[in-house]
């Protein structure tokens, strides 16, 4: 686990401190820096210091690490209790200033220590669990302590103990000290050996710390004992440094503890973990042997010693015996249970063979069956025990038998390799079944001897695949083949064409106004017709020509073949003149008319993506011609195009420069002569081509997207040229405004018309917004509700053009609507035609007996405005009374006012 940067660094830094501590402490000890009493404070003083920091070290990793929590907190309580008898000798010979008796309370502090540091190293969670083992680590213990103890009496502590001043007690208590560290190193070494690699940095610290209280405590033993010990001794730095090291235990205990949860423990049995007891134990051997030789005395406390070591020997052994019989034991219980698992693998598998609904064949390289289990028969109707001894080979499908070698020599070129291989087998009732199957190599496998294949029959798996292919490159409506198969033919015949030289074409199909056939009849009619336009489709095609649906109203038809006889133009129109009959028959008849794009390799078109896109270009085109056309690409073409792109960014210009104008003609009464109203009809006042009609780039806007942006200003503009028109007039006129689909489809619409209301102060009642017959129809439940709210705020609503759309007279009573505009085709001949008359006269009567404002528009001549007087209408617009003219010559007309049998201004 890695420790965050600054971690390291305050760790580094606590060592640099204590490191400085202790040399300071020993310089200044061992000069007596300031006279003996100075050094005497220094001295108790840093004594004291040295355990209240390991305490507070100690505690801090027993805060932070949960699992060795109980452990250091005892090793904190131990460096405090050290801690507390230092404080007691620092107030007899610091605050006091009297010598320290020996024994004291002191000591009291001193050596209570000493049990809790042995508890804390005993509850380290890296000694091992098991109880055995436990056992056997302190037995260990008392082995090295026993020894160590052992040879210092003998060498060191014995003649002191004799040797020695004072009391019994005295003498006792000095002893207490150097064996106590005999112990603690002892128990500290057995840990250390046995801990996980993460402890032992921390545990050899603490070791290393016990090491030189032990050097420290024998020293005071010594020096106790002859009655020449104290304060100011150069051997007190050893106190201090042991305890700053535990510290530093501690401290590195935090930095590389194994992960909270992982398991610390450790169980493993060592060459040092085993050898090292015995080792020191042979030390304490040696000591004995010297002793004999120089025909010394063992006095009372050696032979004692001598005994418990050879009781805990013999216990650590009787221990290990019975580790070794567990051990067998433990041993003798696995083999068994893996014998028994082994045997029931082998039954387990063999039954797996059996019952397996997969079939599992072993052959020799030739082929020839030596196993065949049971599930052949459910498979493939065969017999297992009749096809052992044939040959596998017989049973394949001739076709398949060919990858036979290859597989073959892949599992003979490496026995570790697994082939797999599809093919088809005979069934016993003469069909096929396709089966997959896994290859592996087990000749040199002496129970198998042989090459083994697991198999599946996948038939199903395939009649599936086949099915979603056919789906994935098909339409599923038609049949016909989608837009993606059609680009694979199509890369396919462009390619056959570089080699060969073949024509090649392509025709995109689209069905004229098609949408307003679904909203009219429905979608189940309208699937309908689509399948029938497949069916015409191929009869107006060769069967060589691949026809697609490429969209939902658009399909395309790749056609190919040699230079003679192609004749691309000539089948489109034989596809037009095939929809030019209705669908259906009797009542149920509807009619949709197509246009059609035709683009031919080498006009201009050499891969698939030119290809793709003039015949794209191309119906773009024929849409704009009308219904029942076809337009083939030309480079005529391509440059039309390109002067719509012109266009397009001139127009986007002509909006920041504020080329547009708006120009009104009025909508008059027939009845008094006046102006009732005005139509805004937008011009473009281009610096080079002059004042541009509308009907050379509001296609280009509608295509591009501009028409939302330009709709929007007609809008703003007419709304505050209106006040002076109204001004001009003395009453209260209205304002028609043309509003195109692309901007009723636009989601901020309606609260652009809102906003413009309230910025113009204009009453809603003077807008009329009209739309074309032939948009309201296209999507009448998409824009009605659009429309029916903007009635409700005031707006009126009109259908321009009308009698050029698909409308029913049902579907025109639920129109949101207030007015319908008679289309100019329909004026023209009204003066001299019956028909028209009628017609105008149909729709004007239609429109009063709806409650529906009517006007005319397109009136030229005389003749016409009297014949639609006679019929009824109202209000009509056109040259006969104005062009479209700019604000200051209506205000002019508006001012002076119009003559209805001249159209001469009054």
């Amino acid at each position: 686990m890695t420790r965050p940067r600054r971690d390291v660094r305050a760790f580094w830094r606590t060592v640099a401190v204590f490191a400085l501590f202790s040399g300071v402490f020993l310089v200044w000890v061992a000069l007596r820096i300031g006279g003996r009493r100075t050094t005497d404070v220094v001295d108790n003083i840093g004594e004291l210091i040295a355990p209240m920091a390991a305490a507070a070290s100690c505690g801090l990793a027993s805060w932070r690490l949960s699992r060795a929590r109980l452990s250091w907190a005892l090793l904190a309580a131990s460096c405090a209790s050290w801690a507390a008898g230092q404080a007691v000798w620092c107030e007899y010979d610091v605050v006091r200033n009297v010598p320290v008796p020996f024994p004291s309370l002191a000591d009291a502090g001193y050596l209570t220590a000493v049990p809790l540091f042995v508890a804390g190293l005993l509850t380290v969670p890296t000694v091992a669990r098991r109880l055995a083992s436990r056992l056997r680590t302190l037995l260990d213990a008392a082995m090295i302590s026993g020894s160590l103890l052992f040879a210092s009496w003998a060498l060191v502590l014995g003649p002191t103990f004799r040797q020695g001043q004072g009391g019994l007690l005295k003498q006792v208590l000095s002893m207490a000290y150097p064996a106590s560290d005999v112990a603690m190193v002892s128990l500290a070494v057995i840990v250390a050996i046995g801990a996980e690699k993460d402890y032992r940095a921390c545990l050899g610290l603490v070791m290393a710390g016990i090491v030189a209280f032990a050097v420290a405590d024998s020293g005071f033993a010594y020096f106790t004992a002859t009655d020449t010990y104290g304060i100011g001794n150069a051997l007190d730095t050893g106190w201090v440094t042991g305890y700053f090291l535990i510290g530093l235990g501690a401290l590195t205990a935090m930095r590389v503890a194994p992960t909270e949860g992982g398991d610390v423990g450790s169980d493993r049995v060592t060459l040092a973990r085993v050898l090292t007891p015995y080792a020191i134990v042979g030390l304490a051997g040696v000591v004995v042997m010297a002793r004999l030789a120089e025909r010394r005395s063992f006095g009372l406390f050696l032979p004692i010693e001598g005994f418990l070591l050879l009781v805990a020997l013999t216990g650590r052994q009787v221990l290990t015996l019975l580790d070794n019989v567990a051990l067998n034991q433990r041993l003798v219980v696995k083999v068994q249970r893996g014998s028994e698992e082994l045997q029931a693998r082998e039954q387990r598998f063999a039954a797996l063979g059996r019952h397996s609904s997969d079939p599992i064949t072993i052959v020799d390289p030739a082929g020839i069956i030596l196993f065949q289990s049971p599930s052949v028969e459910r498979v493939l109707g065969w017999d297992p025990e009749a096809t052992a001894g044939g040959c596998l080979l017989d049973m394949m499908e001739p076709a398949d038998r060919e990858q036979w070698p290859d597989l073959l020599t892949q599992l003979l070129s490496d026995p570790t390799a697994e082939v797999t291989a599809e093919w088809r087998m005979r069934h016993s009732d003469g069909s096929s079944r396709f089966l997959q199957s896994v290859l592996t190599n087990l000749l040199n496998e002496p129970s198998v001897s042989g090459l083994v294949l697991n198999s599946r029959d996948v038939t199903a798996q395939k009649a599936l695949e086949e099915q979603l292919r056919h789906q994935a490159f098909h339409d599923p409506l038609t049949g016909l083949a989608n837009r993606a198969l059609f680009r694979e033919h199509l890369n396919n015949a462009v390619r056959r064409r570089g080699r060969s030289g073949v024509s090649l074409g392509v025709m995109f199909v689209d069905l004229h106004n098609f949408k307003a056939v679904n909203n009219l009849h429905g979608n189940a009619r309208g699937d309908e017709i689509l399948k029938e336009v497949g069916d015409r489709l191929k009869v107006g095609v060769r069967d060589a020509d691949v026809i697609a649906r490429v969209g939902g109203d658009e399909f395309a038809v790749l056609l190919e073949g040699p230079a003679d006889g192609f004749d691309p133009d000539a089948a489109a129109g034989r596809l037009v003149e095939c929809f030019a009959l209705p669908f259906g028959e009797g009542t149920n008849q509807v009619v949709v008319q197509v246009n059609i794009g035709v683009a031919v390799g080498g006009d201009d078109a050499e891969s698939e993506q030119e290809l793709l896109r003039n015949a794209d270009l191309a119906i773009n085109a024929a849409k704009a011609v009308g219904a029942g056309s076809y337009v083939r690409f030309t480079s005529a073409l391509h440059q039309q195009i390109l002067d719509r792109m012109q266009i397009e960014s001139e127009l986007r210009r002509a909006l920041a420069r504020n080329e547009l104008r708006l120009y009104y003609q009025p909508v008059v009464s027939l009845s008094s002569g006046e102006i009732q109203g005005v139509e805004a009809l937008i011009r473009w006042a281009h610096p080079e081509r002059g004042l541009v009609a509308p009907g050379v780039f509001i296609t280009v806007a509608e295509s591009s997207g501009l028409i939302v942006t330009i709709g929007e200003w007609v809008l703003r503009q007419a709304c505050r040229d209106l006040p002076m028109m109204t001004r001009s007039a003395g009453r209260a006129l209205r304002m028609s405004v043309n509003v195109s689909a692309r901007q009723l489809s636009h989601p901020g619409f309606e609260d652009m018309v809102q906003q413009t209301l309230r910025d113009s102060n204009v009453d809603p009642a003077q807008i009329t917004l009209e739309i074309t017959e032939s948009l309201l129809v296209e999507d009448m439940a998409g824009k009605s509700d659009l429309l029916a709210r903007l009635r409700l705020q005031g707006l009126r609503i009109a259908i321009d053009d009308f009698g050029t759309g698909y409308s029913s007279l049902s579907s025109l009573r639920d129109m949101p609507i207030d007015t319908l505009k008679i289309d100019k085709s329909f004026i023209d001949g009204i003066a001299l035609n019956r028909g028209s008359a009628r017609l105008a006269q149909t729709i004007i009567h239609l429109a009063k007996d709806l409650g529906l404002g009517i006007v005319a528009e397109g009136a030229e001549k005389l003749e016409q405005v009297e014949m639609l007087r006679s019929l009824g209408c109202e209000l009509v617009q056109g040259y006969y009374f104005s062009k479209p003219v700019p604000p200051h010559d209506l205000e002019r007309l508006l001012r002076d006012g119009i003559g209805v049998s001249t159209g001469v201004p009054e």
